[in-house]
């Protein structure tokens, strides 16, 4: 757990991993120069598994991560945020599950999202293939709840990248998804919470630039083949914006055809997943635009059609969106 200036919510943060129903664990806390009184915070606690660790200033939290890593004598190793809450049973399952599938280098669970006047559970995704398929385009897992067997990052050399500023996660996911298997818990182990003060609300611009980078890369290292035009099409699916022309749409549809086309040849994801992750892709930028009963023909007649899973749901819910936008 990195530590700036987090006094507001510290305690429960740290109550909530001290009292976790696994206990045999280090805690790792380094306070990264913080000004408020989180240090005094951290000094009341005298539980021996507490392991304080103190940067000289304000090194950031790409700094500060890199080092709880160094530091860490554990096969396995948890991440959490200084504003978050865990579920009590956390560590145990994520444990439980790490021991008995000796293959996953990464795991990550379902999460509640929650401010000061809602609370959501948030399913991640799940399967190895799905979840490395979905990377291509976003940050798929939950930072603060994931665990990550300690060897994967040592025999692979992997850390967080200090040119990944605010997306060092995004950025350590992709090197990983090269090297391990990820896998999911499909229960809410964490309380993520969202205030106006996370990064992705304060950075987003250079978010926005440093993710397009992660995922060139990520394009590149797996060998996918891309021009300039279909790199733009790529971050423009993975921007969120409204897509608001039938050319655009056109050129999301080719682009997915032909990233299944290229895995069909090279095979760096297991077909079924990969194919199922990117037709799910295509429905949801299909659902993304303000062109109305078009998007919905040209979902309805596009071969990505065939490779969605359980679409009836999804396709009433596509139909209601577009029927409402045309009748608008």
């Amino acid at each position: 757990m990195s530590v700036y200036n987090s006094s507001l919510y510290l305690k429960q943060a740290i109550d909530s991993i001290l009292n976790q129903t696994y206990s045999n664990f280090e805690f790792i806390i380094i306070n990264d120069g913080s000004t408020d009184d989180s240090l005094s915070i951290i000094k009341t606690y005298s539980d021996k598994r507490i392991k304080l660790l103190e940067n000289d200033g304000n090194k950031g939290l790409i700094y500060s991560l890199n080092k709880g890593i160094a530091e860490a004598s554990g096969e396995f190793i948890a991440r959490m945020d200084a504003d978050d809450v865990c579920v009590s049973t956390r560590f145990e399952k994520q444990v439980h599950y790490m021991n008995a599938h000796v293959d996953i280098g990464v795991l990550s669970s379902d999460y509640y999202s929650f401010n000061e006047t809602s609370k959501r559970y948030m399913r991640s995704i799940d399967g190895d293939s799905r979840i490395r398929t979905f990377l291509l385009f976003t940050a798929t897992v939950c930072h603060p709840v994931l665990m990550i067997r300690k060897s994967v990052l040592e025999i692979n050399g992997l850390n967080y990248s200090v040119s990944a500023k605010h997306v060092e996660d995004f950025d350590l996911w992709t090197r990983l998804a090269l090297y391990t298997k990820f896998a999911t818990i499909k229960e809410a182990l964490l309380n993520y919470r969202d205030h106006a003060s996370q990064v992705s609300h304060v950075y987003s611009d250079l978010q926005k630039i440093n993710s397009d980078i992660v995922r060139q890369n990520y394009l590149s290292a797996l060998n996918f083949v891309y021009t300039s035009i279909e790199l733009n099409i790529h971050n423009l699916i993975s921007s969120n914006k409204k897509i608001t022309s039938k050319q655009d749409l056109n050129a999301i549809e080719n682009w997915l055809i032909k990233l299944i086309d290229q895995n069909q040849t090279m095979r760096k994801f297991e077909s079924d997943g990969f194919n199922s992750a990117i037709a799910k892709v295509w429905i949801d930028c299909c659902g993304n635009t303000n062109l109305g009963l078009h998007s919905y023909f040209k979902y309805l007649f596009s071969s990505l059609k065939k490779y969605q899973l359980s679409s009836s749901f999804l396709e009433l819910k596509l139909f209601a969106k577009c029927l409402i936008r045309w009748v608008k």
